[in-house]
């Protein structure tokens, strides 16, 4: 069997694999996990809106609270208060805390002040006799219902302004759980839901399967009204313990219709992804073999054309095309270090190791370029042997060359920042570049490198001047007006020709502005 045969057999095997495996996927694992998510976006809707109805209790208690821990309650339901009722119990308190059910009770458990109101109808509501009574002892807070609609209920134990007792007596904070209180909930947690009594007509079937689940444990039951909806229900039990209202929040099944999308989009992809995987197996030899090596051949093109050794491949691959790219790469840049270095061998003078005059030829067209721009002084600094021709007519050749080697180093040594720079200029002429440099430390610099030669005391009998090498040396600076480079190295020579027609061995400044 051919290897086109084999592959092919391979794929086919390989697609019939991922079918199943892709089928299973999408029964088994995706289209559970989105019905999961959309059931717990829904407890999390129905849990705010459980949480929003308790946030309404503690509220409640928290006021209770306030009115239970007061000398002045104390003291109204020990009789010692006759104000107390025209003060704080008027209609318009009672209506601004939202209060429908206010009751005081002395510790015996008698009704010693009470009032019922519907501040909807603005009408009284009428309490069982035992209302009170049926209570259980205080502290208790929860829900209980009058004539059908839900009271939210708090009893605290009278108390003095510090909270301590002995009980005085219980006070009792009621509020109706109104359908504007529901609305006024909805809005504020964003979940849209009702709530209504266990025992309303008309939603019999409804509310006998969700109590019957509730029962058996299930803390949020959970109905698919549709393929589009989900209902999803919060039971809440009175104080006794029986179950009396029930919430109820209606849930769009988003997330399952566009579970339902992703899985048909799959099933499509599924079904091409054959063809895919074959046409992946055509161009598989040109992407792995061919274009590689194409781009291999481009790169390597380029940079015989333009001469840049800076770009690399960089092919990230770890069979062996990457390794011969890998190794292509460590060839160049070998390549460009030797160019690197060749290159800054030209710039530098043979015998001296200074620079040589191309290199301060252009790095003196940059300084001047950078003055013209930023107004900073810049000094140049020309030195001269003192009679090197007698020099070398007296000692030969070789050891001329030691003394040019020994004067740039000399030289060297007392230009002392990086930006400075030194260079031969030609024969037995040195430079001196000093970017930043005003007229008087640029004559400093000379008379310290003129001194410097001085100790290095290299004997020259023939000299004229002194039994040693000595150098003449002209400066000039450039501070405000432009000049070009002509005219700066001509002010500092003419300046060392000053200085040798002064006696040599010297240090003299030229002006550059002519």
């Amino acid at each position: 069997m051919t290897i086109k045969k084999k592959t092919l057999l391979l794929v086919a095997v390989a697609i019939a694999i991922f079918e199943i495996a892709f089928f299973a996927v999408q029964k088994f694992v995706v289209l559970p996990s989105y019905m999961a998510l959309e059931r717990n976006d829904a407890q999390e809707n129905v849990e705010r809106a459980v949480s929003a109805i308790h946030a309404e209790i503690d509220h409640l208690e928290r006021l209770c609270r306030d009115w239970a821990s007061w000398d002045d309650s104390v003291a109204f339901v020990e009789g010692k208060a006759p104000a107390y009722e025209a003060t704080n119990l008027t209609p318009t308190t009672l209506a601004n805390g939202r209060l429908n059910v206010v009751i005081f009770l002395d510790a015996h458990g008698k009704t010693l002040w009470s009032r019922a109101w519907d501040f909807e109808a603005d009408q009284r509501v009428e309490l069982a006799p035992t209302f009170a009574a049926a209570l259980p002892p205080a502290p208790i807070k929860g829900i209980r219902m009058i004539d059908g609609q839900p009271l939210l209920l708090v009893a605290l134990p009278i108390l003095d302004s510090n909270s301590r007792g002995p009980s005085r007596g219980t006070l009792v904070f009621g509020r109706f759980l109104t359908d504007e209180d529901v609305r006024a909930l909805n809005e504020r947690t964003q979940v849209t839901f009702t709530v209504f009594p266990v025992a309303r007509d008309g939603r019999a079937a409804e509310i006998e399967d969700v109590l019957t689940r509730f029962e058996r444990g299930e803390t949020n039951p959970v109905r698919e009204v549709s393929r589009q909806e989900l209902n999803i229900y919060a039971v809440f039990r009175d104080l006794s313990g029986t179950p009396v209202l029930m919430l109820r929040t209606t849930f769009p099944r988003q997330i399952a219709a566009e579970g339902m999308a992703t899985i048909r989009l799959a099933s499509v992809f599924s079904a091409v992804s054959g063809l895919l995987i074959l046409l992946l197996v055509v161009v598989g030899l040109d992407r792995m073999l061919l274009r590689p090596i194409f781009r291999l051949t481009r790169h390597s093109q380029s940079i015989e054309e333009t001469g840049d050794f800076s770009t690399r491949i960089r092919m990230k691959r770890r069979d062996e095309i990457g390794q011969l790219a890998h190794a292509f790469d460590g060839m160049i840049e070998k390549i460009q270090t030797q160019t690197a270095a060749l290159e800054a061998l030209s710039y530098r003078d043979g015998l001296t190791g200074v620079f040589n005059r191309r290199h301060f030829d252009r790095h003196l067209d940059q300084l001047l370029a950078q003055h013209r721009r930023d107004k900073t002084p810049l000094s140049l600094i020309i030195c001269d042997i003192d009679f090197f021709k007698l020099f070398n007519d007296t000692y030969g050749h070789l050891a001329g060359d030691d003394c040019l080697r020994r004067v740039a180093q000399a030289i060297t040594e007392q230009c002392r920042r990086p930006i400075d720079m030194v260079a031969r200029y030609g024969g037995e002429e040195f430079v001196v570049l000093l970017p930043q440099t005003e007229r008087a430390g640029a004559m400093a610099v000379a008379e310290r490198i003129r001194r410097g030669i001085e100790d290095q005391r290299i004997p020259h009998t023939a000299s004229s001047v002194a039994d040693h090498v000595s150098l003449s040396l002209g400066v000039t600076t450039v501070t405000d007006e432009p000049v070009d480079s002509a005219a700066l190295v001509g002010a500092a020579d003419k300046a060392l020709y000053a200085a040798k027609e002064g006696g040599r061995n010297r240090v003299i400044f030229g002006d550059s502005q002519g």
